[in-house]
């Protein structure tokens, strides 16, 4: 930090600090469609929530199937 004597910055206003501006508020924009309350119906919700661990698993089956038969034990 630099000190300057006393009086000095009286008489050069030009080495005052500019004071700072406040930062810019950002609102967020309004959005249109549905509300951020509303949810999927239950059956769209419920088929994921079975498809997806369902689909998981048969991928899984499906992928030791093909490695057994690629790679059979002796």
């Amino acid at each position: 930090m630099t000190s300057f004597p006393s009086g000095h910055l009286a008489r050069h206003p030009e080495l005052v600090a500019v004071p700072d501006e406040p930062p810019p508020v950002f609102v967020p924009a309004a959005r249109t469609g549905r509300a951020p309350a509303d949810r999927a119906r239950l059956p769209g919700r419920l088929m994921i929530a079975v498809g997806v661990p369902l689909g998981v698993f048969l991928a899984y089956e499906l992928y030791t199937a093909v490695a057994a038969a690629a790679r059979p034990h002796h």
